[in-house]
């Protein structure tokens, strides 16, 4: 736990403990420069997350300047993010107007952020140089809600006032909202303690009151742990009339299995921190349990003895009920996401890998272990990691992106189809990155192959000795061949449309025949060979064979033609079948001849 008193970097000031909240009146830059820079200094090196509210005379650019000088290494601080330095437009401003709530909001964000990061709390400072007199009134509201507020928490906060911009009144309200003031006279800084702090003792008794009526349960023991004071919400809370409590041991508020041993711990934690704060797993008078989460100090003499231990608490039960059932609903969604059939990732918004599923390991050939924390242009040879670098400046640019893209990774030629979103936190910031990926490889090349196999269907198509034409099954036209073209004279595009039987292709006492092969061919069943004259576009008439076949074509049923032009043939049977005929005629005049002189010889 991060020690309680912090050094403040400051001669004057020296150590302080956390929930400090002073302010400094400057004149001048290096007025801001001598107390700011080795405030900072210090909080850095101290294992503090250290934000700087910048405003004239000493803009963003001079600070860096100034602490880069001062500071070693800071470059490294600035980098790794433990220093923030933001213009007070950013931060007090935003939106165009200062609101109370969101900046004190915001305040207790970066705290809790820099804790979770591992940083032993919260370092600030911001400069009121940007303060009109509209808004005074509002930022002294906001520095009394500051003032009251800090000391729960583990902030030290300077805010700077410039001496031009302060009248009396200005002065009295900025010094009673602090706990004491820096202000330099004759070249020497002096401290101004606040009227306010001044008057702590003898508002001591008051206080009493104030806790009694505050929603969160109190209550104050003795040095040996017996309790001698607890306020009404203390009582509410584990369902004791007012008094009851009073002489009586924590341990009999205590569900733990072990109490004493949690007691002891608790102590043994304060005298070495300063305080304990934790989860406490409690019993009301009915015996009814619960969760509360406390926060227990020690006030002590100056002699270092402790007086007292004062404990806050409040009931967590319903919340720690909601985080199980967030913890199982996101177990649920984790499995989920595993058991995805295509591979899933999570990226931070450089594409650095958080989480990703089995299936997108398997899918890029990299254990999920060799891929959570590095980059995904870290996969690829260099010249092809724009193309993902690529795909996630348009992913920022647009929200969502999906595409198909060509990637070598580990020598593996990947073809990828891919989804990406935004994933989107507080204020609809993006903070990551979600990919679905499927790996389609070989689906491109059966793809590829198929197209090649159908390139050289369409060459013999298209260059087959023989009329091929193509046709549905009402005996329109879909295609044909250069030699079906050749064939009838017509361009295909002449033909494209129109139905064959309507045509005047064929003479109207050869339409039934060809009406009964469609017929057969709806049947499913072949047709042909048969002969039929076709009547050319030029008007010339040619002879013949024409065979059709049921068949499916991207998932339709057409009708496949082969039409042999024999027009030579027949005319060559013809002259053949002419031929005989002559000589038979020839023949069976020879042997009338013969009987004839025969007969003359005879009479």
């Amino acid at each position: 736990m991060a020690e309680k008193i912090r050094k403040t970097g400051i001669d004057i000031i020296g150590n302080v403990p956390w929930g400090t909240h002073f302010c400094q009146f400057y004149q001048t830059k290096e007025d801001l420069v001598d107390i700011l820079v080795p405030y900072f200094k210090a909080g850095l090196e101290n294992n503090e997350f250290c934000m700087w509210v910048t405003s004239e005379p000493l803009n963003e650019k001079e600070v860096k300047e100034t602490m880069g000088k001062a500071v070693p290494n800071f470059d490294r601080y600035l980098k790794k993010g433990q220093i923030e330095i933001v213009p007070q437009a950013q931060w007090y401003l935003k939106d165009g107007a200062f609101k109370l709530e969101r900046v004190l909001s915001s305040w207790i964000d970066k705290l809790n952020q820099a804790l979770t990061k591992g940083y032993d709390g919260l370092r600030a400072t911001g400069n009121t140089a940007w303060l009109e007199k509209k808004d005074w009134r509002g930022f002294a509201d906001y520095e009394e809600k500051v003032n009251d507020a800090i000391g729960k928490y583990r902030m030290i906060a300077i805010c700077s006032y410039s001496l031009d911009k302060c009248g009396a009144s200005e002065l009295i309200d900025v010094v009673s909202h602090h706990q004491f003031a820096l202000i330099r006279r004759e070249g020497k800084w002096k401290l101004i303690e606040s009227s306010e702090r001044k008057k702590a003792e003898e508002e001591r008794g008051k206080l009493l009151e104030t806790i009694e009526i505050t929603k969160e349960a109190i209550n104050i023991t003795s040095p040996d742990a017996k309790m001698i004071y607890t306020n009404k919400a203390m009582d509410e809370l584990f369902g004791y009339k007012k008094g009851e409590l009073i002489g009586k041991y924590p341990l009999i508020l205590n569900a733990e299995p072990k109490p004493e041993a949690v007691v002891k711990e608790i102590i043994d934690t304060i005298e070495k921190e300063g305080y304990w704060e934790g989860e406490i797993h409690n019993k009301r008078k009915d015996g009814t349990e619960f969760i509360s989460y406390a926060k227990i100090g020690a006030f002590k003499d100056k002699d270092g003895k402790t007086l007292n231990f004062v404990s806050t608490q409040h009931d967590i039960t319903e919340r720690k009920r909601a985080e199980e059932m967030l913890k199982e609903r996101e177990e649920k969604y984790r499995r989920l996401f595993n058991l995805l059939p295509i591979g899933a990732a999570l990226t931070d918004l450089e594409g650095r890998y958080l989480e990703v599923n089995e299936a997108y390991a398997k899918i890029l050939g990299i254990s999920k272990k060799a891929l959570l924390g590095r980059k995904a242009t870290e996969l690829t040879e260099e010249k092809e990691s724009g193309k993902i670098q690529e795909d996630i400046n348009e992913l920022l640019a647009r929200g969502a992106a999906k595409g198909v893209r060509k990637l070598r990774i580990y020598n593996k030629d990947l073809i990828l189809s891919y989804v990406n979103a935004l994933i989107y936190g507080k204020e609809r910031k993006p903070v990551g990155i979600v990919s679905m990926v499927q790996d389609i490889t070989e689906r491109k090349k059966a793809e590829e192959e198929l197209k090649s196999s159908e390139e050289q269907l369409r060459i013999l198509f298209e260059f087959a000795p023989d009329a091929i034409y193509l046709n549905d099954l009402k005996g329109t036209f879909i295609d044909g061949n250069r030699a079906a073209e050749e064939l009838v004279g017509y361009k295909k595009e002449e033909l494209i449309g129109k139905n064959f039987l309507k045509l005047k292709l064929l003479s109207p006492n050869q339409i039934p025949q060809a009406a009964a092969n469609l017929a057969k061919n709806v049947l499913g069943r072949s047709t042909g060979p048969d002969e039929f004259i076709l009547n050319r576009k030029d008007g010339k008439q040619v002879t013949v064979e024409i065979s059709t076949y049921p068949t499916k074509f991207k998932g339709k049923s057409l009708v496949l033609g082969i039409a042999r032009d024999i027009t030579e043939r027949k005319e060559t049977e013809k002259t053949l079948i002419q031929s005989e005929k002559l000589k038979a005629l020839g023949e069976m005049a020879g042997g009338v001849a013969h009987d004839f002189n025969n007969l003359l010889a005879i009479i």
